[in-house]
């Protein structure tokens, strides 16, 4: 019974220090318009490939500025702010991709972003 009770509070302490050491690496509102956000490490957006950033009016940036209206029947609403980063998927294609470099190695990285289908 000790022994159960002492993995438990050793699985209970390591839980806790894991959670206190993350650290929010980058973040991105696309409010600046464009895709010049970076973060102290290096942090790099890179070419837009079928992705531009939007406003509910029309593209901005898309491997630099644009302005080009928003096509008939579109809604491009951002779900915050003004701009947004729009995956387009040509007809007959099945994928889209924004590639970025993190700047450095992370042993552990977890994503999180908001889609709209």
């Amino acid at each position: 019974m000790n022994r159960v009770r002492l993995f438990s509070a050793t699985a209970l302490t390591l839980a806790l220090t894991t959670a206190v050491h993350a650290e929010t690496v980058f973040t991105d509102s696309f409010e600046s318009g464009d895709m010049s956000a970076t973060n102290s490490h290096g942090f790099n957006w890179g070419s837009n490939n079928r992705t531009s950033v939007v406003t509910e009016q029309g593209v901005v940036y898309s491997n630099g500025e644009k302005d080009v209206s928003i096509p008939s029947g579109r809604d491009w609403e951002p779900k915050h702010g003004d701009h947004s980063l729009r995956f387009r998927y040509a007809s007959g294609k099945y994928m889209s991709e924004q590639r970025f470099d993190l700047g450095r190695h992370y042993d552990d990285l977890w994503l999180s972003y908001w889609i709209r289908v």
